[in-house]
């Protein structure tokens, strides 16, 4: 999803370099809430979540044509769970949040089906997306 990297700097031990630049793309967080009202999703420890995909909820980014990243698990309550990864911005993103019990849906109430649109901004921060899952 990131630009690939530059050319690599060799350095060893004890060597200064000078005149090396480190330019790091602008990133904004992409944090994902996933509303659960009725219980449906067990307690989950984050570094557990870190470690093994989640098999009750899947929440995923990718630009087109290139694999996905699971959003970390970052947050979680016995109502609701927090995600959120850095991303490239002023890119365009394909958002998946699924899962195999239940049915998703957005703020607004619509059934999620596939994969959401979004695009991040450049230079300023991305509104939160919720999401609710529901029998």
């Amino acid at each position: 999803m990131w630009p690939q990297p530059q050319t690599p700097v060799q350095v060893s031990t004890g060597e200064a370099l000078a005149g090396i630049q480190i330019v790091a793309p602008q990133g904004v967080a992409l944090n994902v809430q996933v509303n659960d009202p009725q219980g449906l999703l067990a307690q989950t420890a984050p570094q557990q979540s870190a470690q093994a995909p989640d098999a009750q909820l899947q929440v995923l980014v990718r630009q087109a044509n290139l694999l996905p990243y699971r959003l970390p698990l970052a947050a979680q309550s016995a109502i609701a769970r927090n995600y959120s990864l850095v991303v490239p911005a002023a890119t365009s993103l394909l958002l998946t949040v699924r899962s195999p019990q239940a049915s998703i849906l957005t703020q607004a109430g619509a059934l999620v089906q596939g994969e959401t649109n979004l695009s991040t901004p450049s230079g300023s921060a991305l509104s939160p997306l919720q999401f609710t899952i529901q029998h």
